[in-house]
């Protein structure tokens, strides 16, 4: 019996959000931003920084940070 290489998890940032039952709203009081902000970062139109990313994972519950699908593939603040 073969098995398929593990599968990474990912979600968007929408995605977690939802996950967590939070509106925008609500998501954007906790993560101490604003919702034109937060609507900004799930869209991909801004940059996400990165303490804004480890409240995310607070807010939403994660394991890490990683578990988190940017559009962008970058989050400001990051070491390469």
């Amino acid at each position: 019996m073969e098995h398929e290489p593990k599968r990474e998890r990912y979600l968007t940032l929408r995605g977690a959000r939802i996950n967590v039952g939070l509106t925008l709203e609500q998501a954007a009081r906790k993560l101490e931003i604003s919702k034109y902000c937060l609507s900004n970062y799930e869209k991909g139109r801004s940059q996400l920084p990165l303490a804004v990313a480890w409240k995310m994972k607070a807010a939403y519950h994660l394991r890490s940070v990683e578990e988190l699908k940017l559009s962008t593939d970058a989050v400001e603040g990051d070491v390469q």
